[in-house]
Formats: structure tokens, C-alpha cells, sequence
């Protein structure tokens, strides 16, 4: 006979729903009043490698950088059609590009080309994945690659035991004396899960046991009128998306580590054939409607310490009550526990044994996405879809904007960096430019500002989506991967990717070469998330953008924005890595040996667990400055012992009311000025910043992102003796010279929106060259122009015209679908009013898209982001007969457009808009092309 459980405070379960009610109503009750009652009666450095500024050197070729100081692309080989020949002629054209690495990926295949499919993880597979290690080594690049083929993680070794399940159901019934009934028609899909019986008595029945094979439920009751609830669990049969030949397969249970262990051991026969691979790779978690495993109930009770059943019925219900949330809590925190636990932790071990690190993307996982970012080696965000930037000329593409919630968010990737920074990893990744335009309409102008943004977020290490493996010879404009931007040998950008992947580098040879330096802890509140949020993954919620589930107006994504906007540097910390934490010379040190968090702040939030609220009391008696932005929480999350864990956090929070470095304020700013917390002004003029440490001294990268900004003098963060600015598009070092105001540094920047700059202060890197403001005459360059094309059939005549407009409007239809560079052709004298100058600008008033120029036979530079200017030396110029030329490259899409109005049929594999429709750009409008506006020349004097 199933055992009674009786109704008691530390092992709590409910009854029929009238019990459940009336039981609940008691409880709390009795923790209210106590709640009442006792607030009315209660009134680095050793660890850390110091890193010298000599590393940072500017070359002028990104392949004289390292592999990780690069750029990284992906590159999907479609249909695995790759052969020795092909891989060296792309791995030769992304060396030439500049990028450091790639990323291996097997997808689907290419019509027409199926005799030519390679199946995955064949010998002949594994064989191109050894010549591609042996080439890129060649090439000083490196490799890393999916251990699956595309995502998420399964294949055609996952038996349906192992496969994705979930919540499949609730069944309700009433009963009487006995029951037999059939509670499963199809044992081989479904199983049961939970068997709970309610009586009007408040009795608690567990029939669990009481199923045969068969699906039959049969059991004697007690006296009474019972309601039998029978959660129903089965399997989400979802396969891998995009697989290549071969790969084809259930996706694995992510929350059990059985599941995980026999799927890894499929791989261990091939190990030898990826030596070399630098790190494994785990796309967006995209696991849809998991939510289940079948160790979740020994799991839930040993993590949470009673049982599940009774409450599995809530999950299924629509009751928004408080039962529900504090059950939905404990069962999303065990959810989130055993895949940070049983899938990434595993994982990772298993690689790290295998001489592999991990890359982890915790995005749209049901999981405290900071914990899961800190378990891997190197955390990677997602860039996705365009920000929508307040520049001109930094176009949107309508195809793919999206609502504001949903733009890449620099306090979303933060939980990236921080995680990165808390556990002390040299790198943090982005998948960069994920669907940022339609196809074939991607500019350099549109992805700098995105680059940028990732790097005032905290990342170190750019991945570009991505390329294919498309033959060189096959049909224009060869084969792009689904979601959008193409970075691949057959691209309209290739020749000019040198140059980005250069600036890329650069950055990122400061950024790798530095160290963090933020100084405040933010608080992430995730039992307030996992207690309200709304349901995307089954009864669990994606941590996907920020906003997405709560609203801008969420404290904690209302405090972090307050802290950037006002210029301080912050990681986020969980309750699992804040309790990882020491004091350490005043200063908090983290599990990585960072150690230079100087406060904590605590966003307003409901819910606080009792070990967190202990431990912040620590810190505040160990003099470190604890903020509680509005409140301290006077809540604790879950179910379970809730009035005993309620008392001990009132306590708790009794204590940390009189500790002198708590603070309860309305105002954090002022707060934290008084604590001398450092903040600087860029965010106040409009700009972004990031702040490191180098050496003694400190390193900005600073990008105007937005139009309030061009020029002005800006507060520092203290005072310094010397700083020196890093152009990092030109490689330039400049002397800036600093003034003195209440004992912090002022300097004057010159820097259009767009514009990116890195400041070293005091770290040993100097030069006499002073920094350039063009404050001159603004001098508009007119004249006419011829404008080339070049030679062969189907190429556009030249044209003359003193109006530089876009050269679809120039010409025939032969303009409107061309696809290549155009030479801009003129004389000019020096105009009056550029006589004193020493260095002169060439601003344009819109690229379209790339430029190289040259003054009188000699390049001065690309121009391939917005501002569209190019710096030279004056005495490049003669008084009389300058010849300026502008070759412009333009964009593939007016020819796409063109192929599809004349019906050329060009698309040999698989490719869709952004809503995933057919392809075809016969109604799209031309895109416009070449020099458009006007051309300045602007003086330093």
C-alpha cells in the first residue's frame, strides 16, 4: 500500500486543490507573521601574470599577429564536398585575409554535388580534417571544430534513451476504493513520470510505483473521494539541426550526464584523427521544449531535499500563484544545476583530459547562463542581428532589424566577460554578425561598429560567420551558409578583409595583453528570474537578451545600465561564484585570481538565498562596501523549510543593516563617489569605453557608437602623467596632452561617430608624434570626374560627371547590375586655405563601400567604415595638377539582383531570408554604389 505523507512545514506537499489552498493560505501565515514579528523586534595579485605594454605592437600585417590575435572564421562545410586541393585554397585565401583560425562545422548538403558528399566522421572525413590541421599549422592558424555535426549536440549513435524529453502532459481523474486504469497507450514514447492521489482529507498518496509495464495503473485507496494527477514525460524526438550527410541523429539529453558520457564515448576511437584541433565547440543551446530527464527526480531530491511529486502538476497548470512560483524556482534551479553540472562540467573534463579546451555558448539555455559561461574555457555571446546604431551613413537593413529588446545588448554579453574575467580566462568570444543584413547586402561599414561594441563588452577574441567551403570555380556568386553575412574566399569583402582583420588584431593584441580592471560587483538576482519569468522551453525560460522576458524596466537591467551610464567598470557575479570569493588586501578576489572588486552592489530583487545574504555580510565585516540599490531582499526563493530559511534570512539581514559599510540608497552614484569608486566620462559625452590594467598603468578603448559626440575634453579616472593615443586603424601612436582638474587628468579627443581609439595611460607607451585634431578649412573638392570600369563584356562604359552620385543613376542598365570597382579619376589644385597645413584629411561624404586612394600615383590608405576619411602628409600635394584616384568596390547584390530579374539560375544550395522564406531578390531596390556626395580635404591648420 502507497505510503501517507503527512503534512507538516519541512516536508511540504499539497493536496487537493481546496487542501492545497487552504494549506498554503497557512503557511504563509505563520512565516508572515514571523517575517513582522522579527522585523519589528530585530530594529592579483599573486595569482595573476603581469603582462608587459611591450606586447603590443602595431604591425602592419595582421598575419604578423597570433592566431588568437585575429580574426576567427567559421567555415561550414556544406555537404563535407572538401578535398586537400579546395582546403588549401581557402585556408591560403583566409591566411591572406587575415584571419587567425577557423572553425570547422559539417551542415547540410549542395544540390547537385551529392556523388561528391563526404559522410561525416568517415576515414575520408577525418582524413580532410588532418590535412586541414597540417595546412593551418603551415600558416600559423589554428583550428577548432563542433563535436557534432552543426547543432546542438547528437547524431545517429544517440539511442532514444539518451535523446531530448520532456513534460509531455497532465491527466486528471477522480477515483474511490480502488483504481485500475490504463494512464499510457504507447510505453515506447511515453513514460510516467509522477502518480499522485489528493483526497478531500488532505491526504497525499504516491501511486508512482503502482504502473506495471504495461501502462496500467492499479491500486487500492483509502476511504474518501481521491483526484489522481498522472504527469505523463516523453521524448522530444528533435534531431540535429542543419546535420550534414552523416550527421544525421537525436539530439542528447543535455541534463544527463549517462546521456552525455555514452555519446562522448562514440568519439573516442577517433581522437587520434583530431590531435591538434586548440578547443571543441558547443553552439546555442536550441534544444526546443527539453525540460525533463530521467534522473530529475533523484537529482531534485538530493539538490533541493524534498520530493518533486507531489508539485509536478503545478508545472502544467496555468496558476500564477506563489506555491507555483516557489516550486517553478527550485525546479528550473535543478534544472540549472544538472546541466551546468551533468553537460558542461562533464564535458569540459572530459575535453581538458583530452588536451582540448571547451568553447561555450550559454545563451538560450535553461540555466544561470553566468555559471555557465564561467565552467567553460572560453565563453562565447552572440551578436545577433543589427544594433541600430544612431550613426549616419551606419545603415540598417530593414530585413533583419529587430525590435529594440531584442538588438545585441553589451549588458547581455557582459555575462560572457564576466564570467571570463571572474574565473581568470584569457579569452572571451562573440559569434560575430549573425543574420546583421539580408544576404549579400553585408558592408565592412555595418560590422566595424558591431566589432566595436563587442569589445566594450568584454570581448577579446572575434568569430566572423561565417564561410563556406564553395568551390573557386563554382557558379557566381558561389555557395553562403543560411544565416546571412559572408566572410568566405567568394565574397565581395575579400579584398578588403586584410584590412579589417587588421584592425580587428590590433584591438585585440591590446585587449589579450591586458588585464581586467573593474571595480564594482553586480549582483545577478537569478531566483527572481527563475521564479517569474515566462515559459519558452517548456515549463523552463531561455536566458536569451535581458529584456526579452522582463522589460527594460527589470532592476537589475535598470542598475547595470545606471552603472555604465555613469561611467564605472562591472562584472556580474552569481550566487555560486560569489561564494567562490575571498578578501584579499581589502579587495574582493575571485575563484580566478582577479582581485580588485572594490564593492558589491545588489540590484532591487525579491529573493535572496540565505548563503548569499551570509556571505555578503561577510564582506561588509571584512570592510567591503556593500549597496542595496533601493532594498535589501527580504525574501528567500524555493519551497522547501521555508519559514526556517526565511527566519535565518531576516536575521541575516537585521546584521547587515548595522554593518557601516552597507548601504541602502535610492542613489547608487552618490554612493559610490563618496567611496571613491573610480568612473570616468566618456559615457557622459556619448562615448563607450572599456578600462584594463597594464603593467602600473591603465588602457582605454574608447568608439563613439552614437552621434552626440565629435570633438571635446573629457575627465579620466584619476590623474596621470602620460597618455598616448593608439589609432587602430592607421596603427599610429600620438602624445596627448593632458590638463589637471580636481586631482583627475582632462584630455581633448577629436572622434566621429564610428571613430574607435585606445588609449594607453602611464603604461610605457609613449611617442613625441602630437595627436591630430583637423580643425582646418573644410574644403569641398570640386571638379569632374571619369569614372572606369574596367575592360571585357558586360562591363559598364566610363562616365563624366561632376556629380558624384551613385552609378546606378550614371548609366545604363549595365551600371545597375554591375558588381566591381570603379576608378574615380581627377586634377585638382591645392586649395586655398590648406597652404600651413602639415597633414591633410580626404573625408567623403559616403563610400559605397570600399575605397583605396591615391594622390599622385601614391595609396594612402582604404576607407571602409564610417567616418569615410583617410589622413596623409601634405607634401604629397603639389601646388598645381594633383591627380587624386578612388577605386571603389561596390557590393554584390545589384548583380544578384540582376541574375534573379533575368531568371539566371544561380542557388546550388540551401538559402533563405531572415523569416526564412525562399530566396530571390528580383523586387529588391538597387543597391547604391561608388562615391556618393561630396569630397572634402580638411587641414590640421
Amino acid at each position: 500500500m502507497a505510503s501517507t505523507i503527512k503534512n507538516n512545514i519541512s516536508s511540504p506537499c499539497f493536496f487537493s486543490m481546496a487542501a492545497r489552498r487552504r494549506y498554503l493560505h497557512k503557511t504563509i501565515t505563520i512565516y508572515a507573521m514571523k517575517k513582522c514579528i522579527l522585523i519589528f523586534f530585530l530594529a592579483f595579485t599573486s595569482g595573476l601574470l603581469q603582462l608587459e605594454a611591450q606586447s603590443v605592437i602595431s604591425w602592419n600585417d595582421a598575419r604578423k599577429y597570433a592566431a588568437e590575435e585575429r580574426p576567427w572564421i567559421w567555415w561550414f562545410w556544406l555537404g563535407n564536398i572538401v578535398s586537400e586541393e579546395l582546403i588549401n585554397q581557402h585556408l591560403t585565401a583566409y591566411s591572406k585575409a587575415g584571419y587567425g583560425g577557423v572553425v570547422v562545422i559539417s551542415s547540410y548538403g549542395v544540390k547537385g554535388y551529392e556523388d561528391k558528399q563526404i559522410t561525416y566522421r568517415s576515414p575520408e572525413w577525418y582524413k580532410m580534417i588532418r590535412y586541414t590541421l597540417k595546412r593551418a599549422s603551415q600558416l600559423n592558424m589554428k583550428v577548432d571544430m563542433a563535436l557534432s555535426s552543426a547543432w546542438p549536440f547528437g547524431g545517429k549513435q544517440v539511442k532514444k534513451v539518451d535523446g531530448a524529453k520532456f513534460l509531455k502532459r497532465l491527466d486528471s481523474f477522480g477515483a474511490s476504493e480502488s483504481i485500475r486504469q490504463k494512464v499510457i497507450e504507447d510505453t515506447t514514447d511515453e513514460y510516467v513520470i509522477s502518480i499522485s492521489a489528493f483526497s478531500d482529507k488532505g491526504e497525499y498518496l504516491d501511486l508512482t510505483s503502482k504502473v506495471n509495464g504495461n501502462g496500467v495503473l492499479s491500486s487500492p485507496l483509502p476511504e474518501g473521494k481521491w483526484v489522481i494527477e498522472v504527469v505523463i514525460g516523453g521524448f522530444t524526438n528533435q534531431m540535429v539541426k542543419r546535420s550534414s550527410p552523416g550527421g544525421e541523429g537525436l539530439v542528447i539529453d543535455h541534463f544527463d550526464e549517462q546521456s552525455l558520457q555514452n555519446y562522448l564515448a562514440d568519439f573516442e576511437k577517433d581522437l587520434g584523427n583530431i590531435e591538434g584541433v586548440r578547443a571543441l565547440f558547443n553552439d546555442s543551446y536550441e534544444v526546443y521544449g527539453a525540460d525533463y530527464t530521467l534522473t530529475f527526480i533523484t537529482e531534485f531530491e538530493k539538490r533541493r531535499g524534498y520530493s518533486p511529486k507531489p508539485y509536478f502538476s503545478l508545472l502544467l497548470k496555468n496558476e500564477n500563484n506563489e506555491l507555483t512560483e516557489r516550486f517553478l524556482c527550485d525546479y528550473r534551479t535543478t534544472i540549472a544545476d544538472l546541466i551546468l553540472d551533468n553537460f558542461l562540467k562533464s564535458w569540459t573534463n572530459w575535453s581538458n583530459t583530452r588536451s582540448f579546451k571547451t568553447i561555450e555558448q550559454a545563451h538560450g539555455s535553461p540555466s544561470n547562463i553566468l555559471d555557465m559561461y564561467a565552467a567553460a574555457d572560453i565563453p562565447q555571446c552572440e551578436s545577433f542581428g543589427p544594433s541600430s546604431f544612431n550613426i549616419d551613413k551606419v545603415r540598417v537593413d530593414e530585413d533583419t532589424r529587430r525590435e529594440p529588446y531584442k538588438r545585441p545588448d553589451i549588458l547581455h554579453m557582459k555575462f560572457a566577460s564576466s564570467a571570463g574575467n571572474l574565473m581568470g580566462r584569457s579569452l572571451v568570444s562573440s559569434e560575430t554578425a549573425t543574420w546583421l543584413t539580408n544576404h549579400f547586402r553585408t558592408a565592412l561599414s555595418q560590422v566595424k561598429p558591431e566589432v566595436d561594441k563587442l569589445f566594450i563588452a568584454g570581448v577579446n577574441h572575434i568569430h566572423l560567420i561565417s564561410a563556406t567551403n564553395t568551390p573557386l570555380d563554382s557558379a557566381y556568386p558561389g555557395w553562403v551558409f543560411y544565416p546571412a553575412p559572408d566572410f568566405g574566399v567568394r565574397s565581395s569583402l575579400m579584398n578588403y578583409m586584410p584590412e579589417f582583420s587588421l584592425y580587428i588584431a590590433r584591438i585585440q593584441n591590446v585587449l589579450q595583453h591586458s588585464q581586467p580592471d573593474n571595480d564594482i560587483l553586480l549582483y545577478y538576482p537569478v531566483s527572481d528570474y527563475f521564479s517569474e519569468v515566462r515559459r519558452d522551453l517548456g515549463v523552463l525560460a531561455m536566458m536569451d537578451h535581458i529584456p526579452t522576458k522582463w522589460g527594460n524596466d527589470w532592476p537589475f537591467a535598470v542598475t547595470a545600465k545606471h552603472l555604465q551610464s555613469s561611467g564605472y567598470q562591472f562584472d556580474y557575479v552569481s550566487d555560486k561564484l560569489l561564494q567562490e570569493m575571498t578578501i584579499q588586501a581589502g579587495k574582493i578576489r575571485s575563484k580566478g585570481g582577479y582581485s580588485s572588486y572594490k564593492a558589491v552592489v545588489v540590484p532591487a530583487c525579491k529573493r535572496i538565498p540565505v548563503e548569499t545574504m551570509q556571505k555578503l555580510v561577510e564582506f561588509a565585516k571584512s570592510g567591503i562596501p556593500v549597496i542595496f540599490d533601493q532594498q535589501i531582499p527580504g525574501d528567500v526563493p524555493g519551497l522547501n523549510n521555508v519559514s526556517q530559511r526565511l527566519y535565518e534570512l531576516l536575521a541575516q539581514r537585521e546584521i547587515i543593516k548595522d554593518i557601516s559599510q552597507v548601504s541602502v540608497v535610492h542613489n547608487i552614484d552618490s554612493v559610490l563617489q563618496t567611496l571613491a569608486i573610480p568612473k570616468v566620462g566618456f559615457p557622459m559625452c556619448g562615448l563607450e569605453f572599456i578600462r584594463k590594467k597594464m603593467d602600473s598603468g591603465k588602457v582605454f578603448f574608447i568608439t563613439n557608437l552614437d552621434d552626440k559626440f565629435q570633438d571635446g575634453s573629457i575627465e579620466l579616472d584619476e590623474l596621470y602623467q602620460n597618455i598616448t593615443a593608439y589609432d587602430p586603424i592607421t596603427g599610429n601612436f600620438f602624445f596627448v596632452p593632458l590638463t589637471e582638474k580636481k586631482d583627475k587628468s582632462q584630455i581633448t579627443l577629436q572622434l566621429s561617430p564610428g571613430q574607435s581609439i585606445i588609449l594607453f595611460a602611464d603604461c610605457g607607451k609613449k611617442s613625441k608624434v602630437p595627436y591630430e585634431s583637423f580643425k582646418g578649412s573644410v574644403i569641398p573638392l570640386r571638379t569632374e570626374w571619369t569614372i572606369d570600369f574596367g575592360k571585357g563584356e558586360a562591363v559598364p562604359s566610363p562616365v563624366l560627371t561632376a556629380n558624384l552620385a551613385s552609378w546606378t543613376e550614371l548609366g545604363d542598365s549595365l551600371h545597375c547590375y554591375y558588381s566591381g570597382t570603379g576608378t574615380y579619376r581627377t586634377t585638382f589644385d591645392l586649395p586655398v586655405g590648406l597652404e600651413k597645413a602639415t597633414r591633410i584629411r580626404l573625408k567623403f561624404s559616403e563610400v559605397r563601400e570600399m575605397a583605396e586612394i591615391f594622390i599622385n600615383g601614391k595609396s594612402i590608405g582604404k576607407s571602409w567604415a564610417v567616418p569615410y576619411q583617410v589622413d596623409f602628409d601634405a607634401d604629397l600635394l603639389r601646388k598645381k595638377g594633383n591627380r587624386l584616384e578612388i577605386r571603389v568596390q561596390n557590393l554584390a547584390t545589384n548583380r544578384i539582383i540582376g541574375m534573379d530579374r533575368h531568371q539566371v539560375p544561380w542557388q546550388e544550395c540551401y538559402i533563405a531570408d531572415p523569416k526564412r522564406r525562399s530566396f530571390n531578390t528580383a523586387g529588391w531596390e538597387l543597391e547604391p554604389s561608388g562615391l556618393i556626395g561630396t569630397v572634402f580635404l580638411i587641414g590640421n591648420k
